[in-house]
């Protein structure tokens, strides 16, 4: 595996913490606020006033309808519409398909799609590794690179929820959605700065960056929400601050 070179920006504050371009795969641009606007894909990026994604388009198409509090309630992705009600309901409203997800301790052990029900087995981090049927046979399973990347499957995916249990969107690994942001895995960074910003006095040192993915130490910390980051074992990452 060729390990990228990330090169940043000297200018202004918003832009310190991404990478202008990326050795393995081109030139990224930020608007003002810090927010990518295109990659080198193609892909132009639009965020509406909270700085929350509302559409990708050029090589993918992604769209995303968010009500008054920020949750996300309608994604088209490449066409396809899925219904969000809550965290663990969906449907796709062309087919009257529905997906139900059983949490336990916030995170899904199992799912029912239509009438087949699946379990889902996750890692430390929540992240799903294997899925099996109702006799408890595997059906399918997953690996991660660090940063979330797929590394390898085997089966069919029953689910999008898979890095940290976030939900890969159009089934790329640069469109992990977090819920307050976007996560792209292939470079470890997040689409947008983290807009809740802990001062240098609570050991939040600026250098990790405020776009950083999981504090720029994914083996150990996760982002449930977008913000921050906090250890798989909920052992606070630094003094004074938590997961939000």
């Amino acid at each position: 595996m060729t390990l990228p070179a990330l090169f940043y920006s000297r200018g202004g504050q918003a832009q310190t913490h991404t990478p202008t371009s990326v050795s393995t795969l081109g030139t990224f641009t930020y608007d003002a606020s810090g927010g990518r606007q295109t990659d080198p894909a193609g892909n132009t990026y639009a965020y509406d006033a909270e700085n929350r994604l509302t559409s990708v388009s050029g090589q993918v198409s992604l769209q995303n309808t968010y009500d008054g509090d920020g949750t996300r309630l309608i994604r088209v992705a490449n066409g396809t519409t899925t219904h969000d009600v809550g965290d663990w309901y969906e449907v796709d409203p062309s087919t009257g398909l529905d997906t139900a997800y059983d949490p336990f301790n916030g995170q899904p052990i199992a799912m029912k799609t239509g009438s087949t029900l699946t379990y889902l087995h996750h890692d430390h981090l929540g992240s799903l590794v294997a899925a099996s049927n109702a006799s408890g046979g595997e059906v399918a399973s997953a690996r991660y690179w660090p940063f979330g990347g797929l590394r390898s499957s085997t089966g069919t995916l029953p689910t999008d929820r898979l890095f940290t249990g976030q939900i890969r969107d159009l089934n790329d690994d640069r469109f992990y959605f977090f819920k307050a942001r976007y996560d792209d895995a292939t470079v470890g960074k997040f689409h947008t700065p983290d807009t809740v910003r802990r001062p240098h006095s609570e050991g939040c040192p600026r250098v990790k960056g405020f776009a950083a993915c999981a504090r720029n130490n994914a083996r150990l910390v996760t982002s449930p929400s977008g913000f921050f980051g906090r250890r798989y074992d909920d052992t606070p990452e630094w003094t004074g601050t938590g997961e939000r």
